[in-house]
């Protein structure tokens, strides 16, 4: 009797052993995607976010703008149950482009 209960164990252990395995792939997937829709509406709204939001922080997950607020404490709380979340500071001003030379020429 106790020699058919170690090997039920066994099988069962093995079982779930064997099912963790997808659940973390699918998990990797499911944040792949949800990164990937962030950055979508990230790009997409763009333009819109450092019009209205400069010098604040704002929360994309899910797809969509979790919440604006003025400093990072507001928002660490903010959709902390998605896959993937965007946090960042809208910075005031756009940064300036201009052209590296190299090697550095003396004049």
């Amino acid at each position: 009797m106790g020699r058919s209960l170690i090997g039920v164990n066994i099988v069962v252990l093995a079982s779930i052993h064997r099912s963790f395995e997808p659940v973390q792939v699918n998990k990797r997937e499911r944040i792949e995607e949800e990164r990937k829709k962030n950055m979508k509406i990230y790009k997409n709204l763009k333009e819109m976010i450092y019009e209205r939001y400069r010098g604040k922080y704002v929360v994309i997950a899910e797809g969509r703008i979790q919440a604006v607020g003025a400093s990072l404490e507001d928002m660490k709380a903010v959709a902390m149950g998605a896959n993937h979340r965007f946090v960042f500071r809208v910075e005031p001003g756009e940064k300036e482009r201009g052209f590296l030379r190299w090697p550095m020429r003396k004049r």
